[in-house]
C-alpha cells in the first residue's frame, strides 16, 4: 500500500459517508492528503466541521453535507449537492453505521430496524445513487465498510453483525453487476478499532483491554489510520485488478485467540 505522500486521488472527487469521527474522518483526511477533492457526509454537524477543517488544513478541497443516511431523500439531495459543488463522484466510501448490539432475546424490533436502516439500507441507497453517474462514465471505485463481526458468530453481536454481514454479500453483487463498466466495489472489515464507535460494546476500559487481549492475536486495537490505509488502497488504482473482495483488517481477530 502506498503511503500518504502519494497522489493517488488527484483529480478525483471522493465522497465519504459517516465522516464526522473515527474511521470515516481518517479516510477523508487521507484521501485529501493524497490529492482528492473530498466531500464528507454525516448527521453530526459539529464533528463534521472538525473533519472539514482538517481537510482544508491539508491544503485540499472540502465540501461538507449534514444529512441522515437513513432517509433516502436526504441521501439523494446530498449527492446532488456534492456533484454540483465538486463534480461527478469518482470514489465512494460508504462508511456510516451504528453499533447497536445485544442478545437476540433482549433486542426490540426498533433496535433491529434502526440498525439495518443505517448500516444496510442506507448503503444500498447511497451506492445506487452514485452508481448511476459512474455507470454513465464507465469508471468508479466503491468501498463499503463492514466489520469482522460479519464473518463470525459471537454472543451479543446482533443486530450489528447481521447488518454488516449483508454488506459483505452486497459488495459482491455491486462488483459483479458493474465490473464490465469499469466500476470496482470492495468491502473492508475492521476489527476492534480505538474509536468511540466501539464504546457501547464495553462497560469499562478494563473490560475493553481484557477483551482485546483475549480476542486479538496482535494484542491491541487498531487505529483509524490503519483502516483508512486499507480503504484508500481499495479505492486507488493500486487495487485496479481487485473487485468483489472482502479485505479483513482486524489484527487477526477472525483467526481466533492465539
Amino acid at each position: 500500500m502506498s503511503d500518504t505522500g502519494s497522489s493517488r486521488f488527484v483529480r478525483r472527487v471522493c465522497l465519504v459517508t459517516g465522516a464526522a469521527t473515527g474511521i470515516g474522518r481518517a479516510v477523508a483526511w487521507r484521501m485529501a492528503k493524497e490529492g482528492g477533492a473530498v466531500a464528507i457526509l454525516d448527521i453530526n454537524g459539529d464533528e463534521l466541521e472538525t473533519t472539514r477543517a482538517g481537510i482544508e488544513a491539508r491544503g485540499a478541497t472540502a465540501y461538507a453535507v449534514v444529512a441522515d443516511v437513513s432517509i433516502p431523500t436526504d441521501v439523494r439531495a446530498a449527492i446532488s449537492q456534492v456533484e454540483s459543488a465538486l463534480g461527478p463522484i469518482d470514489v465512494l466510501v460508504s462508511n456510516a453505521g451504528v453499533p447497536i448490539v445485544g442478545k437476540i432475546q433482549d433486542l426490540s424490533l426498533e433496535d433491529w430496524d434502526r440498525t439495518f436502516a443505517i448500516n444496510t439500507r442506507s448503503t444500498f441507497v447511497v451506492v445506487q445513487a452514485v452508481l448511476q453517474g459512474m455507470r454513465e462514465r464507465r469508471r468508479g471505485a466503491i468501498s463499503i465498510t463492514a466489520s469482522s463481526a460479519a464473518l463470525v458468530g459471537e454472543v451479543g453481536s446482533a443486530p450489528y453483525a447481521p447488518s454488516k454481514a449483508a454488506l459483505v454479500n452486497f459488495t459482491k453483487q455491486v462488483a459483479v453487476e458493474n465490473a464490465a463498466l469499469g466500476i470496482r466495489c470492495n468491502c473492508v472489515c475492521p476489527g476492534w478499532v480505538d474509536t468511540p464507535f466501539n464504546d457501547p460494546a464495553f462497560t469499562s476500559e478494563a473490560e475493553r483491554r481484557e477483551t482485546v487481549l483475549r480476542q486479538v492475536p496482535i494484542g491491541r486495537e487498531g487505529v483509524p489510520d490503519e483502516i483508512a490505509a486499507a480503504i484508500a488502497f481499495a479505492c486507488s488504482d493500486d487495487a485496479s485488478y481487485m473487485t468483489g473482495h472482502t479485505l479483513v483488517v482486524d489484527g487477526g481477530l477472525t483467526l481466533g485467540p492465539s
